[in-house]
């Protein structure tokens, strides 16, 4: 699963936190994103170009600063800092889609 998450990133894109819940066939997972607006888009690509994606939704895109940035010494005023956007997905999987991946995989292997 996560390789399927992690091949529709845009670039600079990058997996935070991933959770899975068996009990009702979720995933939360947090991206990272350098701009606000790629949020969106990898919503798109989750929708449309995911297999194992039944439906995702977005939970929360809040802007942080880097931990960098955060501890560096030097003194900057608040404009030089560039924020990295943190976005939180809910995404519904198909266990029937996620089954045929494997079995895909597996097949790979053995040849």
């Amino acid at each position: 699963m996560i390789k399927e998450f992690t091949a529709a990133l845009p670039d600079r894109g990058f997996l935070k936190r991933f959770a899975y819940s068996a009990e009702n066939e979720t995933v939360e997972i947090q991206i990272q994103f350098d701009e606000q607006r790629q949020s969106s888009y990898y919503l798109s690509r989750l929708k449309n170009d995911v297999s194992i994606v039944k439906d995702a939704q977005v939970l929360t895109v809040e802007a942080e600063k880097s931990e960098k940035e955060n501890e560096d010494k030097t003194i900057q005023s608040e404009e030089s800092i560039i924020p990295r956007y943190v976005a939180t997905y809910s995404v519904q999987i198909d266990r029937k889609a996620v089954g045929n991946l494997v079995k895909k995989e597996k097949e790979k292997e053995d040849q």
